[in-house]
């Protein structure tokens, strides 16, 4: 019945969001995945991007149907301590600009943006395709970091790629850029040693960056075997740095395992902040 009625048109978002979070929904996407990245607004609240990934395969060959799938996104935001619930409706959802070169098992994506207050959510987001008639949902926990304070980190962003725009191109109101970069998320943070282990970060300082501010950018990879870290190549110190960060290394040669991506900052005060993401290369 739901796949049904996304041939009726006009559709509400609200309906539409309604079902995806409903106990009876059974809708399934093979490989369907979330991510999420988190930058404080200015206001000082937190900025959360949702990503939402499902391989090209997972969409049932058709004659009847376009060669690349149709899809709408759309989520909801329950508070866990209470509150009105948070309609992120299928306009809200941008396609990555890789989504019309994807095959095979190459992820589209889907990402949104949402303010959001600090603390821990319940997250339904569901995709569904209308011409095949194939819809799916996930639910997951999401806790919203509080990135307030003197001196901060948003959380370390993974990419497939990144790369620096034209002038006048970037922003933060558009999907999948950050500032003055394109990144395009590695939404479950796992890469083939073919591709690129992307990062991006910002940080938030009541103080100066880039040119003669003190500010001080450390970063470094390790490999963790058996619980225990072996560090892989020398750490990166970047002085005087700028507030916006973006590194990227080919790992073509870089064994198959479990890694961990550190950042550092220091200011003029003495103050630190910290960040790390975890990633896995198969």
């Amino acid at each position: 019945m739901d796949q049904g009625l996304l041939m009726a048109a006009p559709w509400q978002d609200k309906d539409f969001i309604d079902r995806v979070t409903a106990d009876v929904y059974t809708g399934a996407l093979p490989g369907m995945q979330i991510g999420f990245d988190f930058l404080r607004a200015g206001d000082g609240s937190t900025f959360a991007l949702i990503n939402c990934g499902v391989p090209f395969s997972a969409f049932a060959k058709s004659a009847a149907a376009p060669d690349r799938p149709d899809v709408s996104a759309l989520a909801r935001l329950s508070p866990k301590g209470g509150g009105e619930d948070i309609d992120v409706p299928a306009g809200s959802f941008s396609p990555a600009p890789t989504n019309g070169a994807a095959k095979g098992d190459d992820l589209l994506l889907y990402q949104a943006r949402v303010p959001l207050r600090p603390g821990t959510y319940d997250l339904w987001v569901g995709l569904f395709e209308r011409f095949r008639l194939q819809s799916g949902n996930l639910r997951v926990t999401v806790k919203v970091p509080d990135l307030s304070g003197p001196l901060s980190l948003s959380t370390i962003a993974l990419g497939r790629s990144v790369r620096p725009l034209p002038e006048g191109a970037g922003g933060y109101n558009r999907p999948f850029r950050i500032s003055d970069f394109e990144l395009i998320p590695a939404v479950s943070n796992t890469y083939r040693k073919d591709e690129t282990f992307a990062a991006l970060w910002q940080v938030y300082t009541d103080g100066a960056s880039g040119a003669g501010s003190g500010l001080q950018v450390t970063y470094r990879f390790a490999l963790v075997q058996n619980g225990e870290e072996h560090p892989v190549g020398k750490p990166i110190v970047v002085e005087d740095a700028e507030a916006v960060q973006a590194y990227s290394v080919p790992i073509t040669e870089w064994p198959a395992g479990d890694y961990r991506f550190f950042v550092t900052v220091k200011d003029k005060a003495g103050r630190h902040a910290e960040g790390m993401a975890e990633f896995h290369i198969q």
